[in-house]
């Protein structure tokens, strides 16, 4: 039997960080346009929602994301006050498997920005080295990331690509964590025409650079 596909679930609270460009959004509702998933440049949309049931169109680094996607929903029998709110059948959630301690990247393959705006989910550990980036894919360039709030609830994240349409992206998942809350949890990326219809959280700064040895301390501008 074919599975349906149950509506967006409410996000909870999220951590977003915006590194240069775009305008990267935290969202509390997801009563949105379900978006478009992303093509290849031949057109066939790419496995950026695990529904095949399986890592196509993306690669694994080390162990954290080994034997990924994860079915259904693991979370709520284990813990009664949480749940995996993921989208549709299959999610990536690196504790499912073998906890907290392995560590890794799974990046996708590279696509266009065709829309000015994308959304996905995620949750998870609250360490920023638990996190989702979007890369230039030409550059490398870190242009957002987003984690969770030591929550396994799935939540709902906009970000605002319209200046980089017309450029490639990847999604990179990074687990550099072990240790309590050291997973990430992530679904259902996709891409959106117009901006939804989401409120707008301000999002935390990029990360203090750390100082080259011998450099003189930088000062933080005036607020």
């Amino acid at each position: 039997m074919t599975p349906i596909r149950p509506p967006m679930a409410p996000a909870l609270a999220l951590t977003v960080v915006l590194l240069a460009g775009p305008t990267l959004l935290r969202a509390d509702d997801q009563s949105t346009a379900v978006g478009v998933l992303p093509a290849d440049a031949q057109g066939r949309p790419l496995n950026l929602d695990f529904e095949t049931g399986t890592l196509d169109d993306w690669t694994a680094e080390g162990d954290a994301f080994r034997d990924q996607p994860i079915e259904g929903d693991t979370v709520s029998p284990r813990r009664g006050d949480m749940k995996s709110n993921h989208a549709g059948r299959y999610w990536i959630g690196t504790f499912e498997r073998l906890g907290d301690e392995p560590g890794g990247t799974l990046t996708s393959v590279p696509f266009p920005i065709t829309h000015p705006f994308a959304s996905f989910l995620v949750a998870g550990g609250a360490d920023r080295g638990t996190r989702v980036e979007l890369v230039l894919a030409d550059s490398g360039r870190v242009i957002a990331e987003a984690n969770g709030e030591n929550t396994e609830d799935l939540g709902r994240v906009v970000v605002d690509l319209s200046e980089h349409r017309g450029e490639r992206l990847r999604i990179r998942l990074v687990d550099q964590v072990s240790g309590g809350w050291g997973h990430l949890n992530f679904d259902d990326f996709r891409l959106h025409p117009e901006r939804p219809d989401l409120p707008a959280r301000d999002p935390l700064p990029p990360p203090t650079p750390t100082p080259t040895p011998g450099s003189p301390p930088r000062s933080r501008p005036p607020r």
